[in-house]
């Protein structure tokens, strides 16, 4: 048997050619974990102090003060780890390294759905080895834990066949959805998503009755598993406060940092110092916030089309300042690689979805599944934080349409006649995001001493 035979029918071993990428993708995943040593910082400080204050003192609380704006499963996740083993970074990143593993697998299993086995196999290749999702297991962030979960739940949602779903499955996907929400509040943005999918193509009225029932039972279990949380919360601070933020509507940012420094010192002024703000309920920080953020928005309209472009440009861009950076600075950003090869692939595979998706043999269901969940997230994205984080959550999705792309643009008239210039355009720009990686902090360097000083 030939080289090229033999790698053909590894390729088309699906658990063995799937199993072997998972085993490489962990084992990068952990060699990277071992050789970085950059601080934790940020949300990750957060995280760690929360974790540290349940064990200590029973409490999810920081510096005295309760905490309501970051869900707390993740950090008791944290002190679960630590009970036994102590305060040891290195079993959580290694957990992470499991857990990173986990999303890669479901990202296969949603491919799957919509792709042939070796596509679905490319999309899982472009997911694993996404810097994203290498380098997140090395840092102490909710999205460790929130991905693998939120993968699973978006798998079980759409992979059922039979319609309506079963009041039982209604029920655990709901309690699963409120898990999530509980280690990352952001996935609520799903909620339209998933009250449109429950209710598609119900012709009948009995059909459309028992969507209706399943709905009701996918919100039983949504509140049974927010419960806790929320009767936390009531008790702390005689509220109903499922939900809360720590910066109101942050429409007017998008990582300009000076605006977000002097909108935070601002901020506390105007409520009436630190004194008065440590002694006020999360709910009344909340509104207060949001009243102050849209009086800043009214206040400044012609500077938000701008910032929500800088926004857009952040969610998309290539170039990451919040975990591919080494310390979070705008100077120092890390180049996304993966993003930067695919991103022309997408955007043909998003055109061909939009208006030829006969072509594509793609139902109108199909591409609401693919599309619609990045739009809600784009939306997110532009009224509060434009983080690639954000981006993580819809990573699979983002992957599938850039195969579509990737592999339409193979057939194109002008590869008609031999396929070799379509592999080496491939290679080369593969080859070119590959090296912007690589020498990114070299020539960002090398800019700022020659041009910049």
């Amino acid at each position: 048997m030939t080289k090229t035979n033999s790698c053909l029918a590894f390729i088309d071993d699906q658990k063995l050619s799937l199993y072997t990428l998972l085993c490489v993708g962990f084992c990068l995943k952990f060699i990277i974990v071992l050789f970085y040593n950059h601080p934790q910082m940020g949300d990750a400080i957060t995280y760690d102090l929360a974790a540290q204050n349940i064990l200590s003192y029973g409490k999810y609380e920081i510096n005295g003060h309760v905490i309501t704006h970051y869900p707390p499963l993740y950090s008791l996740f944290l002190s679960f780890l630590y009970l036994p083993f102590g305060h040891n970074l290195w079993i959580v990143k290694f957990t992470h390294c499991f857990l990173g593993t986990i999303s890669c697998f479901f990202s296969y299993k949603i491919s799957r759905i919509f792709l042939s086995h070796k596509a679905s196999l490319l999309s899982t290749v472009l997911v694993t080895f996404n810097p994203l999702f290498l380098m997140l297991p090395a840092r102490l962030l909710s999205e460790n834990l929130a991905l693998p979960l939120f993968f699973i739940f978006f798998f079980m949602l759409i992979q059922s066949n039979s319609y309506p779903i079963k009041m039982r499955r209604s029920l655990a996907l709901g309690f699963l959805f409120g898990i999530i929400l509980l280690v990352r509040s952001i996935a609520i943005a799903f909620i339209p998503f998933i009250l449109i999918y429950s209710i598609w193509y119900k012709f009948s009225l009995l059909e459309f009755f028992y969507s209706i029932r399943s709905l009701l039972f996918f919100f039983l279990g949504f509140f049974l598993a927010l419960s806790p949380w929320i009767a936390r919360n009531y008790s702390e601070f005689n509220e109903f406060i499922p939900l809360s933020t720590s910066s109101g509507i942050t429409l007017y940012s998008s990582y300009d940092f000076k605006i977000l420094g002097n909108l935070n010192s601002d901020y506390v002024s105007k409520i009436g110092g630190p004194g008065i703000v440590a002694k006020m309920s999360r709910t009344e920080t909340d509104s207060a916030l949001k009243k102050l953020s849209m009086q800043y928005i009214l206040q400044h309209l012609e500077d938000i089309p701008s910032l929500t472009l800088k926004k857009f440009w952040y969610f998309w861009s290539p170039f990451d300042w919040d975990i591919l950076s080494p310390d979070g600075q705008a100077r120092n950003p890390g180049f996304n690689y993966v993003l930067f090869f695919i991103m022309p692939f997408f955007l043909y595979g998003l055109a061909l979805l939009l208006f030829k998706s006969s072509a594509l043999e793609i139902s109108v269901k199909s591409t609401f599944i693919l599309l619609f969940p990045i739009l809600l997230m784009i939306s997110i994205a532009l009224i509060f934080l434009g983080l690639s984080r954000f981006r993580m959550f819809i990573e699979p999705l983002i992957t599938i349409v850039s195969v579509f792309g990737l592999l339409k643009f193979r057939n194109l008239n002008i590869f008609n006649h031999t396929k070799k210039y379509y592999y080496a355009i491939v290679s080369c720009w593969f080859i070119s995001g590959l090296t912007l990686f690589v020498c990114i902090v070299p020539l960002l360097n090398f800019y700022r001493r020659f041009f910049k000083e």
